[in-house]
Order: C-alpha cells, then sequence, then structure tokens
C-alpha cells in the first residue's frame, strides 16, 4: 500500500492530469464498448433461429434462451445508463478543468482528445485543416497538436500546485 503512495508522489504533476483526463477517454470508450454489445444482442435476439426438420420431438428446453436474453438486454441497458450518467458528470469536471487554460489552442486540443476522444489524427485534422499548407504538412501538425497537447498539460500542472513553480 505505502509503495503505491510513493509511486504516485513520484509522478510529475502532467502525469498525474493526463492519467485524470485519460481515465475519462477510457470511461467513453466502455459506454461504446457496451453500445456495441447491446446492438450485438439485440441484433441475435430478433435474427430468426433456424430449425430442424428432422422429424424428432424437441422437449422444452430448462431455461427460456430468449428470457435470458431479455435479461442481459436489460441488464446492459442499465449499464449503459449508469456509464452515460458517470460520462456526463465526468466530462463537466474535466471541461472546468480546462476552461482554466487561456490559451484557446490548448482549450481545443484537450477537449477533442479527452471530452470527444478523437484520435491525434484526427484532433490534428479538426485543429488545423483550414491551414493552406495543411495537406502539405500534416506530419508537422500532428506534432504541433502533440506539443501543444504537452504545454496545455504543463499550464494545468502550473494552475494545480502554483507554489511548485
Amino acid at each position: 500500500m505505502q509503495e503505491q503512495g510513493t509511486t504516485e508522489q513520484q509522478k510529475k504533476p502532467t502525469e498525474v492530469i493526463k492519467e485524470r483526463l485519460q481515465a475519462h477517454v477510457d470511461l467513453i470508450r466502455e459506454y461504446e464498448n457496451q453500445c456495441e454489445r447491446l446492438e450485438r444482442l439485440t441484433a441475435s435476439m430478433t435474427a430468426p433461429k433456424a430449425q430442424t426438420y428432422d422429424g424428432m420431438p424437441g422437449g422444452t428446453p430448462e431455461s427460456d434462451p430468449m428470457a435470458l436474453q431479455v435479461a442481459r438486454k436489460i441488464e446492459l441497458e442499465e449499464n449503459i445508463a449508469h456509464l452515460l450518467k458517470e460520462i456526463r458528470y465526468d466530462e463537466g469536471k474535466i471541461d472546468a478543468i480546462i476552461k482554466q487554460l487561456d490559451n484557446a489552442e490548448e482549450r481545443c486540443i484537450l477537449r477533442l482528445r479527452y471530452i470527444d476522444a478523437e484520435d491525434w489524427v484526427d484532433v490534428a485534422w479538426i485543429q488545423y485543416h483550414k491551414k493552406k499548407d495543411y495537406k502539405r504538412n500534416t506530419s508537422g501538425y500532428l506534432k504541433r497538436a502533440y506539443n501543444k497537447h504537452g504545454e496545455a498539460l504543463a499550464h494545468l500542472a502550473e494552475i494545480e500546485a502554483p507554489e511548485a513553480s
């Protein structure tokens, strides 16, 4: 237990902030995964079942497969609703952290990455695609997005712990 606290204290403030922001993205990914599971389950419930016409009597199973699927569907829907509430609550807290930044470009990049859960290529495209040289210099703009991200984390670390500066 004490080792974990020591490890936590040894982390850079920017790492702690980045982990906090990434936890929100992980929550969004979990929500998306659960929604996909629900779609697959719903599709399997509505798909016609193959019937065998072998002349053999088909006894009734001890458990009703459709009832089990309905129960799983209800459970998944409840889980998804809970995740969505958690995401919305957490999103408000994340946005409050991001709003502390003075630089609009930094705020935009953090929102794209951690609230909208965009990958880095999309972050760079959304932020810089209107630049005249974007198509010729996509890797440069991707690097710029990384750098602005790092600057934003550093600025948030300064805001969170001004006495350390």
